[in-house]
């Protein structure tokens, strides 16, 4: 083996493993993050390094889970451009509900951050809300977390950004635990589904993060 190519397997080695981020996205919404002919997927992988998949579902043309991966820093560049084109392009339901994104991990990942705290600091140095569901995704072990902000102003783009890379960091560092949980079931959208339904907050049962105020 040349010293070029040693090298070259050297660095490959050394290149952390890319984190995977699936979210749930408004039933009719995925199709911007696409966009005709793929090219919103093409710039998202040009420009913020970070590449984008929308599920298919059976009997329909897209689905409403997205699916994107990428490093940590150009994985959260890549969110922020998606928030960007979400409530750009579907103000009125953002004007409503404010700023949501709706990720989905496996339940020992989720537990793991939970009794590590990891919710509650990202809350707070990002200065967004978190909600944790307490029910798994049907068919599934896995659940959703939600990184949500009460507009969508520049600064709270901003402060979305910051959670998504610091979250993404953290599922980077348990990568085993996110992409090999023992006997996890990952969620695979069907027809009759409704997404909506489970995505609604619980409060008696969800657990929400709050950031703390700062006198």
């Amino acid at each position: 083996m040349d010293l070029k190519t040693l090298r070259r397997i050297t660095n490959l080695e050394s290149v952390p493993s890319p984190v995977h981020f699936r979210a749930i996205i408004p039933n009719g919404f995925s199709f911007g993050l696409v966009g005709t002919g793929g090219i919103t997927a093409k710039e998202l992988r040009f420009t913020c390094q970070t590449l984008i998949h929308v599920l298919t579902v059976a009997d329909t043309k897209r689905g409403q889970v997205v699916t994107t991966s990428g490093q940590p820093e150009p994985l959260s560049r890549g969110w922020y451009r998606c928030a960007k084109i979400l409530t750009g392009k579907n103000e009125d339901f953002y004007r409503r509900f404010g700023l949501r994104i709706d990720f989905i991990f496996p339940s020992t990942l989720i537990d793991l951050f939970l009794s590590t705290g990891v919710f509650e600091r990202i809350a707070r140095e990002s200065k967004t809300s978190i909600l944790v569901k307490k029910e798994c995704l049907m068919r599934s072990t896995e659940r959703m977390v939600r990184i949500r902000m009460p507009d969508f102003e520049e600064q709270s783009l901003l402060a979305f950004k910051t959670a998504v890379h610091l979250l993404a960091i953290v599922v980077q560092e348990n990568i085993t635990v996110a992409m090999c949980s023992p006997g996890n079931v990952y969620y695979v959208q069907e027809l009759q589904d409704n997404l909506w339904t489970y995505t609604k907050e619980d409060l008696n049962n969800d657990t929400l993060f709050t950031p703390v105020q700062m006198n």
